[in-house]
């Protein structure tokens, strides 16, 4: 920081004293000065008004030493930074206050006190009101204020939005506009370089004016700083006003003239019809003529150019007017200066009349048909042709001074934006700029005046060829070619949800039409409208009027708005029918969707060809309902997850240490949760600490301890389904279907309260989950109630569900097909999504809640059996209630379970101390060898009488059902 080697002296013969003793000493009342008078002499302007001799610092500039002062010393007063109260840019006072410092030669310490008087308002509370502050040096004060009000805080993106929304108001003067860009583009981009700074106050400029010819002419000219802008907006704004000013002025003027003069002819020659002699006296036609206001107007441009007279420069000393004197004011009176900016006409007429002519030309590697028109004033490019080019290497637009076309289509067309496109003709490839227009008829681009100019295009009608940059290029008549025709919707219809209608279009035809006619889909209309549009061939109406045939795939209804674009029409052939029987011709295969293809082979092996066909129809049909990926999950709102704590304080707990490889994944999770919009920055006053799990692949999983949260919620007393039931329930089944929700808790939102309640900590910071996450006591109930409200009707008929596990049964193909629909439409109604990896489709048999199922009945699950196999002999008693957990989860396969792991279950006893003897081996042993070899147990009868038998000992209970 900056040292403290002023010399500061009351008067020059004094000896030297400290610089901090002086330098920070404040007037009697202890203000600061901020005004622009008093910021940089403040001293000297109190003391003036006081009637006193001013206080002056004396600097040494030709040393930095704190030697004795000589006699030849520099006198200034000392400088003030002046105040920030978070209304201007804070970098641009940061670098004034730490330029006073430097000529003032304060001290770190002295800066630190100044900085504190400097901070008021808004600015002054961030330091203020924290009881902390008091402690803080001059770099951590300078670190909270940039927090609060540098770029990247929310202060300057408040202002970058404001900034994109400035509009010039009606009156307001053009310095205004320009000193409110610069000031705010100083705050929000404070960080950009001067370049950018400049590029950014432009285009904010342009867009604020509400003055169609000035932006334009600002396009044209495209200044790259914001003086220059305002200098051509300025001058043009100028010399529109003093040259209406002047013409009007000298119109009221010249009106009495003609009056007299021609009342004057008229005495003179009061009858020249009877005279055979040429009259001198003009007639009233060559007098108009010769006095119009063409002619006095270039009279005037003449007169102007000889007197070298500059009308800009010219003010009345009587009214401060410009463009007059006061001469000129008494004789008519001054016309009063415009209060609002009136808009140019924003419709340009494009297409010009006359032959047409069309080239080929290539336009990012795609060939292009493209019309020449001599009479377009403006290229057209539409905007299909415009999405077609890669996004990659496609230019952004522009904004446009044109809102709409004329003379492409009987209606208007929207402009989008204006463009600069290379475009390669011939051999030469040029830049090209075009208008995009929401063209739908044609597809032809249009290469306008500007482009014919731009070329010094010649046509050569001999060789049919046009000379464009030298170069002879083809050209065609395009009325030989296929031409299309618009169809728009005659009237606003809606559109029930799964219903089709018939509803009338209007046809704009191009040209005259004969024979049959397609209508087809314009591209996005599907997506724009929700609507499909079928394609129909119609007949050569004598009649604009066509039926348009459209239906609503949705589930809500969708209203069809007039004069919306429908389809596009043109010439088709149709083969008519012969009576002779026809070679079978092969169907063209269902493109199933990328992501669907590794389901739908795993599916198909099972099925014949015809079969295989509809499963293909099915993906493409609901597509939609399967994730694309890890962030394409669903959101559903039918059931929102709360939770509800008994009364105490907040559980809140500080993160834990972890290794730098877990801690490295975990901010990565965070960063791409937050991303994703799982999870977003919270300011709760609950913190529960995440933990890293590592998964079968060596990763790594975030998770979060909520035991201290669930202590304190109340639990949901919503049932799971028991599994047993659940596995009985598939007796009649042949084919089977499971579905697996893509990350199914994350598809869950949370109530706002539940969002405070949950939140996570780490060293990054506090979030808040956005959905459902895991570990939550009652996540479980809350998903088993949602999936039963999407299911209801359907589950335990056609499909069951228990949490995010979805088996659909089927008792052949056609059914399974059927039933699979029905299942896919009630996940795409709530906005669910499936992973395709792990569903199973028609299958003979299923693994299912830790269960094989098959038409045959219920066997175990080999790969838990092979854990169970490979179990080492337990050491501990947790380690025996492992095993005996999971065997016992298969215990209905094994008879008399309990007597075989009796041993096993007094080893489990309270208060019992572990001891492994032979028969606890014994049973370990049985155990393995019974559930590898297990049954496969069939599903129960539904139809007959059943008899159970039972029995007890003093071991167990049996039981028989026959």
């Amino acid at each position: 920081m900056f040292q403290d080697t002023t010399t500061l002296k009351r008067q020059p013969c004094k000896h030297d004293v400290c610089a901090a003793q002086h330098s920070i000493r404040e007037d009697e009342d202890n203000t600061l000065y901020s005004s622009v008078d008093e910021c940089y002499f403040p001293e000297l302007t109190r003391s003036r008004q006081r009637g006193r001799k001013p206080r002056w610092t004396f600097c040494d500039l030709s040393s930095d030493s704190g030697e004795e002062c000589s006699d030849h010393r520099e006198r200034i007063p000392t400088l003030r930074p002046g105040q920030f109260d978070g209304s201007t840019s804070w970098r641009e006072f940061l670098n004034r206050f730490e330029d006073c410092a430097k000529a003032n030669h304060w001290s770190e310490r002295t800066m630190t006190v100044q900085m504190r008087f400097c901070l008021v308002g808004a600015a002054g509370a961030v330091i203020h009101k924290n009881p902390r502050s008091s402690r803080w040096d001059y770099a951590r004060i300078v670190e909270e204020v940039e927090a609060a009000y540098g770029p990247s805080s929310e202060h300057a993106a408040a202002i970058g939005i404001e900034l994109r929304q400035r509009v010039r108001r009606a009156g307001e003067p053009l310095h205004v506009l320009r000193d409110d860009i610069y000031e705010k583009v100083s705050i929000a981009y404070a960080d950009r370089s001067e370049k950018e700074q400049d590029s950014i106050s432009v285009e904010v400029f342009t867009n604020a004016m509400g003055d169609a010819d000035i932006v334009q002419r600002l396009l044209e000219e495209r200044p790259r700083t914001l003086a220059r802008a305002y200098e051509i907006a300025h001058r043009y704004e100028t010399t529109r006003r003093t040259a209406t000013s002047v013409t009007q002025l000298m119109q009221s003027a010249v009106r009495p003239m003609e009056r007299k003069t021609r009342a004057a002819a008229v005495r003179e020659c009061p009858d020249q019809s009877g005279s055979d002699e040429e009259s001198s006296v003009p007639s009233n036609h060559e007098w108009r003529k010769k006095n119009s206001k063409a002619e006095f107007k270039n009279r005037l441009q003449k007169f102007n150019k000889r007197n070298k007279v500059n009308w800009e420069e010219i003010v009345c000393h009587n009214c401060q007017g410009i463009g007059h004197r006061l001469n000129l004011e008494r004789m008519t009176p001054a016309l009063p200066r415009p209060t609002e900016i009136q808009p140019a006409s924003t419709v340009l007429r494009v297409k010009g009349s006359g032959q047409e002519m069309c080239i080929h030309l290539l336009l990012y590697d795609m060939e292009v048909c493209a019309l020449l028109d001599s009479g377009a004033r403006r290229s057209v490019l539409p905007r299909l042709c415009y999405e077609t080019i890669k996004a990659d290497v496609r230019p952004p637009l522009k904004l446009s001074t044109v809102q709409a076309l004329q003379g492409i289509s009987p209606l208007n067309v929207d402009v989008l934006g204006e463009v600069d496109v290379p475009v390669q003709v011939g051999t030469q490839t040029v830049s090209v700029h075009f208008i995009v227009a929401d063209v739908v008829e044609g597809t032809e681009d249009i290469l306008g005046h500007p482009f014919l100019e731009q070329a010094r295009a010649r046509l050569d009608f001999g060789s049919q060829k046009i000379v464009l940059f030298g170069e002879q290029i083809p050209y065609f008549n395009p009325k030989n070619k296929t031409r299309v025709h618009v169809v728009r919707i005659a009237r606003t219809a809606v559109l029930e949800a799964g219903r089709e209608y018939i509803v009338p279009g209007n046809a704009h035809f191009r040209e005259k039409v004969q024979g049959n006619m397609l209508l087809s889909p314009t591209k996005g209309f599907m997506e724009k409208h929700q609507v499909m549009v079928a394609r129909i061939i119609i007949g050569a109406q004598p009649s604009h009027r066509v039926p348009v045939r459209l239906y609503n795939p949705g589930t809500v209804a969708v209203k069809v708005r007039k004069g919306v674009i429908a389809g596009i029409l043109q010439p088709a052939d149709v083969v008519q029918a012969s009576t002779a029987e026809l070679p079978p011709v092969d169907s063209c295969p269902t493109v199933v969707p990328s992501h669907l293809q590794p389901l739908y082979a795993e599916s198909t092996r099972d099925l014949r060809e015809a079969e295989q066909h509809e499963l293909a129809e099915l993906l493409c049909a609901y597509g939609d309902v399967f994730s694309t990926g890890p962030t394409d999950l669903g959101r559903t709102n039918l059931v929102q997850h709360d939770i509800q704590t008994r009364p105490g304080p907040p559980v809140k707990q500080q993160p834990r240490r972890m290794a730098f490889e877990k801690q490295q994944s975990a901010d990565e999770q965070i960063q791409q949760n937050l991303d994703a919009g799982l999870a977003s920055p919270s300011n709760s006053c609950w913190a529960s600490p995440i933990v890293m799990v590592r998964k079968k692949d060596q990763t790594y999983r975030i998770c979060v301890d909520y035991r201290a949260l669930n202590e304190r919620t109340i639990k949901d007393a919503y049932p799971l389904p028991r599994i047993q039931d659940t596995l009985d329930t598939l007796s009649t089944a042949k084919w089977f279907s499971t579905l697996d929700l893509a990350s199914g808790y994350w598809q869950v939102e949370l109530t706002p309260q539940a969002r405070q309640a949950a939140a996570f900590c780490s060293r990054k910071g506090l979030f808040a989950w956005n959905v459902m996450p895991f570990g939550l006591c009652n996540a479980p109930a809350t998903f088993q109630r949602l999936m039963d409200r999407v299911l209801a009707g359907i589950q335990w008929e056609i499909c069951l569900v228990y949490l995010d596990d979805i088996i659909v049964l089927g008792k052949d193909v056609k059914e399974m097909l059927q039933r699979l629909a029905q299942v896919f439409e009630r996940l795409r109604q709530a906005n669910l999504k499936l992973k395709p990896a792990k569903c199973c489709l028609f299958r003979r048999q299923v693994v299912y809640l830790g269960h094989i199922v098959s038409e045959h009945g219920i066997a175990t699950d080999p790969e838990k059996v092979q854990k169970i196999r490979e179990w080492p002999e337990p050491m501990s008693v947790n380690e025996v209630r492992q095993f005996v957990g999971l065997a016992s989860y298969y215990r209905r396969f094994v008879k008399d379970f309990a007597t075989v792991a009796k041993p096993l279950h007094n080893l489990l006893r309270k208060h019992a101390r572990f001891h492994w003897m032979p028969e606890s081996q014994q049973a370990f042993d049985k155990l393995k060898e019974l559930l590898t070899t297990a049954p496969i147990l069939g599903y129960p009868m539904d139809s007959g009488d059943l008899i159970l038998d039972t029995d007890v000992s003093n071991f167990g209970i049996g039981a028989v059902l026959s």
